[in-house]
Formats: C-alpha cells, sequence, structure tokens
C-alpha cells in the first residue's frame, strides 16, 4: 500500500482552507492511500514537534520554526530575503524532523505550493534521497501582479528557487490551464511533468 506525507501551512480547526486539505486526504486515505499530513505550527506552539490526530483521525505532525533571540533574526532576514518571515525557520526545522528514517517510511510526498513549502522540503533536503515529490500549483505561487502586489515569485530569488523547486519536481499540478503554461513558459518547468487538474477556470 502506498505511503504519503501530505505538506501544507498551518493547518488548524477553526480555518475553511485547513478543513479543505484535511477532506482531500482524508477521500485519499478513504480510497486505501495511507497518508499523513505534515504542517507548520504556530507562536504558541512550545515543543519542536507535535502530533496530534485530526478529525478525520489523521495523524498530523507540526513542526516549530526556530524559536528565541535567533529565530526572530530568522524570521526578519527571511522577511526581506524571500518575502516569507518563517522561511530559514522552517527549513531548519524540516532539516532536523526529515531523517533518512522518516523518509523511508512514504512512498511520495504531496506538497501544496511550490513556495514556501516544496522550496523550503528541497533546500532541507540539501540533495539527499528523497521520495519522489508531486507539487500542486495553487496560483499564489507562481501567478504575479507587481500592482497589487500578489505572487512570490515577484522577487527575482524567490522566482529562480521556484524555477528550480519546479524542475526538481517529480510531478508539478496545476490547478487550471493558465497555471500549466506560467510554469512551463516562465518557470521552464518541462511540460512532461506537468499534469493538469479538471480546470476551475476556462483559461
Amino acid at each position: 500500500m502506498m505511503r504519503v506525507l501530505y505538506f501544507t501551512g498551518a493547518y488548524r480547526d477553526d480555518s475553511m482552507v485547513s478543513h479543505t486539505h484535511g477532506d482531500l486526504v482524508a477521500a485519499l486515505r478513504a480510497r486505501g492511500v495511507e497518508m499523513e499530513m505534515l504542517t507548520i505550527g504556530g507562536s504558541e506552539q512550545h515543543d519542536a514537534v507535535t502530533t496530534r490526530t485530526d478529525r478525520h483521525g489523521t495523524l498530523v505532525t507540526s513542526l516549530r520554526p526556530s524559536a528565541g533571540i535567533a529565530g526572530r533574526i530568522g524570521r526578519e532576514w527571511s522577511a526581506r530575503r524571500w518575502g516569507f518571515a518563517p522561511f530559514v525557520g522552517t527549513t531548519d526545522a524540516l532539516r532536523r524532523w526529515w531523517t533518512p528514517a522518516q523518509r523511508q517510511q512514504f512512498d511520495l510526498v504531496q506538497v501544496g505550493m511550490a513556495f514556501p513549502y516544496a522550496t523550503m522540503l528541497r533546500l532541507a533536503l540539501s540533495n539527499a534521497p528523497s521520495p519522489p515529490t508531486l507539487v500542486t500549483i495553487t496560483g499564489g505561487d507562481i501567478l504575479t501582479d507587481d500592482e497589487t502586489g500578489y505572487g512570490y515569485g515577484r522577487i527575482p530569488r524567490t522566482h529562480r528557487a521556484i524555477a528550480e523547486t519546479l524542475r526538481w519536481a517529480a510531478l508539478v499540478q496545476a490547478n487550471s490551464p493558465r497555471s500549466a503554461r506560467v510554469v512551463a513558459g516562465e518557470y521552464g518547468c518541462p511540460p512532461e511533468q506537468i499534469a493538469v487538474q479538471p480546470p476551475q477556470s476556462p483559461v
């Protein structure tokens, strides 16, 4: 039986987005796929790693980004450099948790968003062997709008990191034909690595 790790951002009981992620994992588990969730804890999390079971009975592991003075400095630096304050702290937490023993437990990793989450995972691995990674594109990670400040890809450094992450992924799941075109045309992802979800949008 396939074992999958689903990595996403904050996973909270009071969040509609979290409910969507949880429902997806539960639906896949109902089809016989063994799945666990990995997420990022907030400031209220005291331990570096916590585990719990969500409303569907799915095991959820939560990693706390680096805390203390080092964590605060890392957040300020990451906000300026990457546009995502927990970037360095979460990458460090992933590096500590995602050991060879942990990686051997899974056949596939699914990550929501090329940036920041899949990029943090790629950097945490430092070229170490890992299960194949499927990256789901949501739009905010690749689509950009300078006028409104939308999209992580507006930052040149982040744009390059996203391109590297998309080429590194075993499969990129785009949420619309437009996202697929952007992934291939603006980020250089090989077309054979892109799969398009049933379109939510006609473009």
